[in-house]
Parts: C-alpha cells; structure tokens; sequence
C-alpha cells in the first residue's frame, strides 16, 4: 500500500456510558454473521478529513519516506493445522528487552515474526523476534508507558497506541514517522488497539477518568507522521479496554469498565472500526463490580470475559464471566490476579495469568467452559521472581505469551516471552 493514494482509518474512542444498552443475557447466536453491513455507530465521522493535524511528539522520527505494505522481503511463515493437544513449547522463555526495563509488554505477529513492544527506561520500545525466540532488532518508539500494539496483516502495516499517543509502523514493524502527541491535560490514552477493515480502532482507558477526553477519529495522511483528528462523542473509562476478533481477524466486539461505576460496556463492532452497544456486564460482575475487564475472546460462538476484582476480601481474585449465560467462575490460586489475558485457539479457550498458578507463576492454561476450571498446564515464568502482565497472540503454527517479571535486580521487570507451536497436520501446500 502507497501512503500518497491511500488513507488508513483510525478510530480512536473513549467508551460512554448508555447508548440504548441493554442488560440480559447476550445470544451470540443472534448476531449477523456478516460485519460487512454497518451497525448504528456511535457518530458520523464522515468529517475527518476537516480536522487538523497534531502535534509531533518528542521522540526521535522514523523514516519517514518508508511505504507501508506488506514486507515482500521475508516470506510468510507456513501456516498448519493447529490443535491444543499439539502444543509443546518451540522456545524457552527468554528475556526480550536485555538489561532495559520490559514493563507492561504487549505482542502481535507480522507474518513473518512477532513484535513485542514494552515500557522501557526511556521510551516504549518495540523488538522483531524471530519463531525461534532470536531477538532480531530493538527501536524506540515513543511515549513513555502502557503500550499497546497491533499488525494489520491485510494492510502490512502496525500501530502502537501508548499513554500520550500513537506511532506508525512499516511492514516489518519499524517505526515510521513521529510519535502523534494525543495528550491532553488531566488525560493519558493508555488504551487498546485492534484491526479493522481500512485501519485500527483505538480505545482510550487507563488514566483517562480525571478529565475524560472526545471520542476521536482519525486518518494517516500521506506523511506518516501527521494524524488528522475529529470529536465525536465524550465518556469515561476507569481501565484500558479489551477487544475481541472475529474469524476474518478483524475486531469484533470491544468491552470496557467505567470509572466509579458497576458498570462494564459491551461494544459489537463492524468491518469499519464502528461501535454499537450491546450489553451492560455490570449485572454479571462478580464483588459488586470492584475489579476489571482484563480479557475477551469469542469461543464456540460463545463471548467470554477475564476480570479481576476483589470479593470484599484482601486478596484480589480472578474470574472468568460467561456473557451469554451470565454465570461466572473463579480461577484464581493465588493473590497475584490483577493482570491475564485470554485467547481463542483453534480448540481451546485459553487463560495465561499468575493468578491459576498456586505460587503465582506466569502460566497458561486451558479452560474449561463447562466446569469452569483451568490447570496452569504450562508454566512459564521463573519460579522465585515476581511475574505478571501475561498477554498472548496466535500466530501461523501456534500461540505466543509475553509477560513482564522481576529478574531479582535493582532495575524493575523485564519483558519475557515464550513461542508454542501446536501442528496436528501441515496445511494444505506446506
């Protein structure tokens, strides 16, 4: 794709409360199986072209001469057919930001190999690694925490949204452009990040409820480094929200919790990034709502949410919240319960988390939906370490975890990663 004869659309919004929500149960089965057609979003952004553009932030510009596209240089990992029984670990756990602090890190797959982005000392940072685990380059990227990332695979392109803005990533992952400064006083981004059609949809979170911006939309220009911003709506999140993709991988639902309420929003969202809401979670919130959305993912045509809240107890506790039955498991073994993350895979529900772990090791586990239970059948982090903040990915031939952990020095967490690969048979071709 050519910058100059083609736009990427970005939506970025912050979730509001109401907008005709509706409380029950929540038949997925109900739902049109084609997004293709528009839902009733929450604005017309037909407009965005008028806005102006940001401000360039302070980190260091890319190239930004570089085109987005799919990087033809490298070829496309060869996909099997995968099954949870299959899985094994292909790596070892291994440190991916060396002696610099890994905090908060995030993963996606290219392609080709996967980017793990992480608060670093002096900036976000993003790594390229390798299937086999073989960290094939480190740049900085911008803002300064609570980064998350995302890779277009149909677009070949990526972007990372962080706590005062968003920066562009070419096909192979890089950072293009300037850091887009998306601060504003009394507000951090601090968001989520998902692919949709034409672009990426941006959910503002973290940091957000002091002084609760717009609801944005936005284009990349033909200059990567320029965003071009429009108000659409207002709101107020208390945490970064979740998504969840459909079958096409494109986001198909979205889900956040609202600052100072029982409140937890159910967002459907079609091809064109735009959002319709659909179910109020706060009635199936476990301990009166005090806790937060920190995974979704639609399995077996089912939605299902991780969430971490407290019990009215000192220990916080983790569950996992069936939307369409309404009913809600606790998973948690230990106290460590207040990050995770879930997956579909292929077979297989997926929970990686400490809190499944007895002694609060970063573990990944498969749920079982019909008796609410999840094992740590693999457990990743070193045991003796403080590990937490897990997320995972699917890529051609299995799954991946990062997670952040203590390595027992003066320095803060490092981030970690693990690659599983899971064939039960090669696909057609390979």
């Amino acid at each position: 794709m050519n910058c100059s004869s083609r736009y990427l659309t970005v939506t970025i919004a912050l979730l509001t409360i109401g907008c005709g929500a509706r409380t029950g149960l929540l038949d997925l089965g109900a739902v049109p199986e084609d997004r293709d057609a528009g839902t009733d979003g929450m604005a017309d952004t037909s407009t965005v072209d008028e806005a102006g553009d940001a401000e360039d932030g302070d980190a260091e510009d890319g190239d930004s001469t570089t085109e987005v596209g799919p990087d033809t240089s490298v070829p496309p990992v060869p996909e099997c057919v995968v099954a949870w029984g299959a899985c094994a670990p292909k790596t070892p756990s291994f440190l991916v930001s060396a002696d610099d602090l890994g905090q908060s890190p995030d993963v996606d797959w290219t392609g080709q190999h996967f980017l793990v982005v992480y608060d670093s000392f002096s900036s976000n940072h993003i790594a390229a690694v390798s299937t086999d685990g073989e960290v094939l380059w480190r740049e900085a990227a911008g803002g300064l925490q609570s980064p998350r990332i995302a890779y277009h695979r149909g677009l070949g392109v990526g972007l990372m949204v962080a706590d005062s803005g968003v920066r562009w990533l070419d096909g192979s992952g890089k950072p293009i452009g300037s850091f887009v400064d998306a601060s504003m006083p009394g507000w951090q981004l601090a968001g989520d990040v998902s692919p949709t059609q034409d672009g990426f949809l941006v959910l503002s979170g973290a940091g957000a409820h002091s002084d609760p911006p717009p609801l944005y939309a936005a284009h990349l220009s033909a200059d990567p480094s320029a965003v071009n911003w429009t108000w659409v709506a207002d709101g107020a999140p208390r945490s970064p929200p979740e998504h969840a993709l459909g079958p096409d991988g494109l986001v198909a639902w979205a889900a956040s919790n609202v600052w100072s309420s029982p409140t937890g929003e159910l967002y459907e969202v079609n091809n064109a990034g735009d959002l319709s809401m659909s179910f109020d979670l706060g009635p199936i919130f476990p301990a009166g709502g005090e806790g937060d959305i920190i995974g979704l993912a639609t399995y077996q045509n089912e939605l299902f949410v991780l969430y971490s809240g407290t019990p009215g107890v000192p220990a916080w506790s983790q569950w996992v919240l069936h939307v369409s039955s309404g009913e809600s498991f606790r998973v948690d073994r230990s106290n460590n319960s207040f990050s995770g993350h879930l997956l579909a895979f292929a077979d297989a529900l997926l929970i990686s988390s400490s809190a499944i772990h007895p002694f609060s090791q970063v573990s990944v586990g498969r749920y079982d939906t019909a008796s609410g239970t999840v094992e740590p059948d693999f457990v990743l982090s070193t045991g003796g370490h403080v590990a937490h903040s897990a997320r995972m990915t699917r890529w051609a031939r299995g799954f991946a975890v990062v997670w952040s952990e203590s390595s027992g020095d003066t320095d803060g967490n490092s981030a970690w990663m693990q690659i599983f690969e899971c064939c039960s048979e090669e696909a057609d071709g390979g």
